[in-house]
């Protein structure tokens, strides 16, 4: 049973690796290919205005794993 769950949790970790990765190769190429200023997403903005910037992206980095794990079938919901 050990040996499923650190199976498990390995695939885990590559998958958060795998799309931390992607990620920040996809920002860099848009940073070094833009040709104005990034919009800022909404939920930034919007979280922003009532909270700290800080507060808004652990929402949307809690939001990015926990839909991770559930796509990977670690959630059974």
């Amino acid at each position: 049973m050990e040996v499923f769950n650190l199976s498990k949790q390995a695939k885990l970790y590559k998958t958060i690796l795998s799309f931390l990765e992607w990620s920040i190769t996809f920002f860099k190429s848009k940073l070094n290919h833009a040709k104005k200023p990034m919009k800022t997403p909404s939920i930034i903005t919007n979280a922003s205005k009532t909270s700290d910037l800080g507060d808004a992206f652990s929402m949307i980095e809690h939001s990015v794993i926990y839909n991770l794990l559930k796509t990977i079938g670690y959630y059974n919901s």
